[in-house]
């Protein structure tokens, strides 16, 4: 799966303003219990990062027709870190690391001990060449019905995938 960064919800959490083409606002992750939420702020209603944020950025409101950009790597190993640590969401960590992989953020590390965990469970090992760091992911195939919702929970959480169903895609017709 390709997945570009998706506009943003054009709404600041603090305030409730609509933010518009060309702004520049801040966007965090953060822990709800099991889920991780996305959410943008306006400039002027930005008092930086909670300590809980598991990732922030600064970006700007895209114009209507600019092409969408990559999702940020540090941002996409950040999350990726957060859902190892804690453990849950097996299959959105899995299939997180594939895209890592097929971004060639993360690389295929076979010297690692690829194949089975104590636990008899098949892992990937990856290599991250930034910062020389090996990850075990379990292999956690989703269900064919899930796999469409993990697809919308990666966009929800990074903001990538499809632009949202009140906004035209780049080059549709007004």
């Amino acid at each position: 799966m390709d997945f570009e960064i998706e506009r943003s919800a054009r709404v600041c959490a603090a305030t409730g303003r609509a933010l518009g083409e060309g702004e520049e606002f801040f966007s965090i992750l953060v822990r709800e219990g099991r889920q991780i939420v996305r959410r943008d702020y306006a400039l002027e209603a930005w008092t930086g990062p909670p300590d809980d944020a598991v990732a922030s950025w600064k970006s700007r409101i895209p114009e209507r027709h600019a092409k969408p950009k990559l999702a940020p790597r540090d941002v996409v190993l950040r999350l990726f870190d957060a859902l190892g640590q804690s453990g849950e969401q097996a299959d959105l960590r899995y299939m997180l690391a594939l895209w890592l992989m097929r971004r060639r953020i993360l690389k295929p590390e076979p010297a690692a001990g690829e194949g089975s965990t104590a636990t008899g469970r098949d892992v990937l090992a990856l290599y991250d060449p930034s910062t020389e760091t090996i990850y075990q992911v379990p292999v956690a195939l989703p269900a064919a019905s899930r796999a469409a919702e993990l697809e919308r929970e990666m966009s929800r959480l990074l903001g990538i995938g499809q632009p949202a169903p009140d906004e035209p895609s780049p080059g549709a017709q007004p």
